[in-house]
């Protein structure tokens, strides 16, 4: 009531003993049509995509086709091939430099989520940012940065020779997560995803959500998130989607800073 909220969908899950305690939808899904949340809705991530991002990138880690101090730009970087020019700083900044937001670049501007880069290719958001100003070296602040995660979600598909999209979507289903996706547009939305309202009159479209993807753009219900995070907790009665030295590595804060990822 407090923030307008049509609707919402949770889960209470016993950890020890990998079982939903309590799972229930309230409100409304889709307003218009007076359709009741239900467990199984698809919401929009936002910023939670992020982890599933990670997720992917660690896979990639895990199976031996990069390493997390690779760097990124550069003669010998990830994407030396798609961008061959780049600042001597840029250079510096490795796969764990993004997933742990010390890139050295700030969060302004935001190639991501302003509405200044609608329509922009993520080619053309990183040639922005390697045009602008790198304040810090890589590795030593920490700067919560979409771009960075644009970036790695490239680095995906670079590697992976797929799309972001249809690398997660393997990746999941190769542990039975067959309902995490991209999200699109309103008129895009999924028969089994709700419908988005925005506060204090703002537009809740997203539009761009295939490009954002990476940093802001997957929608999931709370039975498949609760489905992931049993394979991601390091127990013995469902196998995990990565192994213990992967999981380590994850779940192990930054050094640097305020950096929690």
């Amino acid at each position: 009531e407090k923030y307008n909220i049509p609707g919402v969908s949770f889960a209470v899950v016993n950890v020890d003993s990998t079982k939903t305690v309590y799972q229930s939808g309230y409100g409304y899904a889709i307003k218009e049509s007076k359709t009741r949340v239900q467990p199984s809705h698809l919401f929009r991530l936002a910023s939670m995509s992020k982890q599933h991002t990670a997720v992917g990138i660690l896979k990639l880690v895990e199976d031996g086709k990069i390493a997390l101090n690779d760097t990124v730009f550069g003669p010998n970087g990830i994407l030396k091939d798609k961008f061959p020019n780049v600042p001597t700083r840029a250079t510096a900044i490795t796969v764990r430099n993004l997933l742990e937001h010390t890139s050295g670049y700030s969060t302004h501007p935001d190639y991501m989520f302003d509405k200044l880069y609608t329509g922009w290719s993520m080619e053309q958001r990183i040639q922005a940012m390697l045009r602008s100003r790198q304040l810090n070296e890589p590795g030593a602040v920490f700067a919560y940065y979409n771009t960075g995660y644009g970036i790695l979600g490239y680095i995906i598909e670079t590697v992976s020779g797929k799309s972001y999209s249809q690398y997660m979507e393997d990746l999941y289903h190769s542990v039975g997560i067959d309902n995490i996706h991209v999200g699109g547009t309103q008129a895009e939305r999924r028969p089994d995803e709700v419908a988005y309202y925005g506060q204090n009159s703002a537009n809740a479209e997203g539009l761009d959500m295939g490009v954002r993807a990476p940093a802001g753009g997957l929608i999931a219900s709370t039975d498949q998130l609760i489905k992931l995070l049993w394979r991601l907790d390091g127990k013995d009665n469902i196998p995990d989607l990565l192994n213990a030295e992967t999981r380590q590595l994850m779940f192990t804060p930054s050094s640097t800073g305020r950096s929690r990822y």
